[in-house]
């Protein structure tokens, strides 16, 4: 008898075993349901979209990681990280758009595509510090521009972030927020 109870023990605990690893293979198996939302925008568009809304932009010129026919520009990295964000991972990057002013204003309008959402409060991060970089920069030959600085938006959706240094940042906002609708 005590021979029967052990072979029933030792088959019951096998087939324990069994269904929690066939429990633990189905789970594996299922996606997450959770799924990382992204939004894919032309950076182009959306920043002539908030350059527009601000009235009285000062003259600027524009940088970008492709062309007008969303065509790639090579070299794109470097130009990112030399003047905007070096220390930033750059293959965090999708694509890229910046229009500031060349009249000696702070004006700015930056708009980055992230690969994943993930990375955006880093980024976000990094807008803030070039804020404060270029306050240190302003206090010195521009001071009357400070308060655009300190006044300065950083905006995000999804895998989209864009910073805004206007007289106006409130109205370029609005655009982003309307165009990633």
């Amino acid at each position: 008898m005590k021979k029967i109870l052990c072979l029933l023990s030792a088959i019951m605990i096998l087939l324990c075993m069994v269904a929690c690893g066939n429990d633990k293979e189905e789970r594996a198996e299922k996606p997450n349901p959770v799924e990382e939302q992204t939004t894919e925008v032309d950076v182009n568009s959306l920043l002539m979209s908030m350059r527009e809304a601000l009235v009285g932009f000062p003259q600027y010129t524009t940088a970008s990681s492709h062309d007008e026919n969303g065509k790639v520009i090579e070299g794109w990295e470097d130009v990112f990280m030399l003047s905007l964000y070096d220390g930033f991972d750059v293959s965090k990057v999708k694509s890229y758009a910046i229009a500031y002013s060349t009249v000696q204003t702070a004006d700015e309008i930056t708009v980055v595509v992230l690969e994943s959402k993930k990375d955006t409060d880093e980024l976000k991060k990094q807008m803030r510090a070039r804020v404060s970089d270029r306050i240190t920069l302003f206090e010195t030959y521009g001071p009357s521009e400070v308060s655009k600085l300190q006044n300065a938006k950083v905006i995000s959706k999804d895998n989209v972030c864009a910073l805004v240094i206007s007289d106006q940042p409130e109205k370029a906002e609005e655009a982003f927020n309307n165009e990633l609708k």
